[in-house]
């Protein structure tokens, strides 16, 4: 498998940035659990960055799903 760099998100914080690369890491080195556990990391700290707490979505399911209604409803906002 070709080694890719990772790439580096400006926009995101230091701390989400971080876990995307041992992602990657993860990935490249075809470490399939660890990679898995860390995409779920990944996206937990992402819900958590949004509001998206425990307090809002107990299960890891509706946190994605109240995430995924977030961005459409981002996306419209910056239609406008």
């Amino acid at each position: 498998m070709e080694s890719k760099k990772t790439k580096n998100f400006l926009h995101i914080k230091p701390e989400i940035n971080s876990v995307y690369k041992e992602v990657v890491k993860a990935f490249q080195v075809g470490l399939g659990v660890p990679t898995a556990m860390s995409i779920r990391s990944l996206l937990e700290a992402i819900c958590i960055d949004q509001g998206i707490t425990d307090k809002v979505a107990w299960k890891f399911e509706v946190k994605i799903e109240n995430f995924r209604k977030l961005r459409a409803f981002l996306r419209i906002s910056l239609m406008v």
